[in-house]
């Protein structure tokens, strides 16, 4: 995709109105923040674009006319509400929406038009923000990446408490046989997981493709591993690709993942993450994945996210 009109196809715009009613003081980061319209175009003050990409289920619901999962509306209602602490300028920020569900689509085009997404707003130097249901949201944000042949030298941090983006599925590609030899060389991989739920046979791949993998009994205790991570990718131009697995938080506190596990990160560590993260300005991708709002309660883990986001714009 290389013009705005083309990107547009493949976008359900957000009803401004159902997550966020303008003050008109410019005091909230949805006053700040630009809505895509159809026939319009992304301001060239924007920095960052907002995306909400669908899952089996939500395409499920839409062909059965019951709406789609509230998994991108309450993150944004929640993050739109929230003050502009940190004084972002209008338009610094503009939100796509939503990938359009058709009556032929499936899982797999909408990931493929994902890339395509990803791979024109890195071309105009925006930072992807992608709000997904599972690691494959990830998966198809690092192929529209690797499209834009950007740089010259990636970085990929995972939090993932099962690393599920390293398993194999059925009829795909193993995801180091697919990428191994397209990833810029002298590309850094890093994977945090929960010691239980690495598989035995993974090391091997890990081994083969020297992807430094920390694994903890309990997930929060990999907090201080992620900020080694990121300290040792930095280097001029540059570019990391940040995903954030939800069922990486407690399910205590925070219910509403796709695999919700005791022994989390707490909010105060998913704040914390999120403040190292965002002194780091050669993260040129975010994804917060695995958000499930049917076990969730009271849209803790949704807010959580949207909270996430906040504090990593904090220092951007």
């Amino acid at each position: 995709m290389n013009t705005i009109d083309a990107v547009i196809e493949h976008l359900t715009p957000v009803n401004q109105v159902e997550v966020f009613l303008p003050s008109g003081k410019g005091h909230q980061m949805g006053d700040v923040v630009h809505f895509l319209k159809e026939n319009d175009q992304i301001p060239d003050e924007c920095r960052y674009a907002l995306l909400g990409v669908p899952d089996r289920e939500d395409i499920k619901r839409s062909r059965n006319n019951l709406g789609t999962s509230e998994r991108t509306r309450a993150f944004r209602g929640t993050f739109y509400r929230m003050f502009n602490h940190f004084q972002k300028s209008r338009d610094f920020m503009t939100d796509l929406g939503d990938m359009k569900i058709l009556d032929d689509s499936t899982e797999e085009s909408i990931l493929a038009s994902l890339a395509g997404l990803v791979e024109y707003l890195v071309s105009r130097n925006i930072t992807p923000i992608i709000i997904g249901a599972d690691s494959r949201t990830t998966l198809f944000g690092i192929r529209g990446i690797l499209q834009s042949a950007r740089y010259d030298r990636l970085g990929l941090l995972c939090c993932d408490s099962s690393v599920s983006l390293l398993e194999d599925r059925e009829g795909e590609k193993p995801f180091m046989e697919e990428f191994s030899s397209v990833f810029p060389e002298n590309s850094v991989i890093f994977f945090g997981a929960r010691r239980a739920l690495v598989s035995p046979l993974l090391f091997e791949t890990i081994e083969k493709h020297k992807i430094r993998l920390f694994y903890k009994d309990k997930i929060r205790q990999l907090r201080r591993d992620l900020l080694f991570g990121l300290n040792s990718i930095q280097g001029p131009g540059e570019g990391v690709i940040f995903s954030f697995d939800m069922n990486s938080c407690d399910s205590g506190s925070l219910p509403g993942s796709m695999d919700p596990l005791p022994g989390g990160f707490t909010p105060d560590d998913v704040i914390m993450t999120a403040k190292t993260a965002s002194r780091y300005a050669f993260v040129k991708y975010l994804d917060l994945v695995g958000l499930n709002p049917e076990t969730d309660i009271r849209n803790a883990t949704c807010s959580m996210a949207a909270l996430f986001l906040f504090y990593f714009l904090s220092e951007r």
